[in-house]
């Protein structure tokens, strides 16, 4: 099934399909530290802000969880941010836990993201 581009109507749903969507780019541009162009997993995520109510605030994050599908044992998480509205998503932070979230380790820090920014 193919879903076209999130609709933009301010609300956290669009907000989080649209950052979605720049992750899953980035992902198949191998632009994903720990991530080979073609490689595969399964992305989930536990935070979601759908109220369009209380509006969205920037800079806005999100976090992915992706886990590869030939590596069971270790969870690859995702912090993106977007300044404003006009901006693009930015990936400003990545490390591993094991499954149970544990363990963690840095791949790729905030200082080391500002830099090639």
């Amino acid at each position: 099934m193919h879903v076209g581009p999130p609709p933009n109507d301010g609300s956290g749903a669009s907000v989080y399909a649209e950052a979605g969507q720049w992750f899953m780019n980035q992902m198949r541009e191998g632009k994903v530290p720990g991530f080979e162009k073609d490689e595969h997993g399964i992305l989930t995520s536990n935070r979601l802000i759908l109220s369009k109510k209380e509006g969205i605030k920037y800079p806005a994050e999100v976090i992915f969880q992706v886990q590869k599908n030939k590596d069971e044992n270790k969870i690859y998480w995702f912090l993106l941010q977007k300044s404003d509205i006009q901006s693009t998503w930015a990936l400003e932070e990545a490390w591993t836990t094991d499954v149970k979230g544990m363990n963690k380790v840095e791949v790729m820090t905030k200082s080391a993201s500002m830099q090639t920014h």
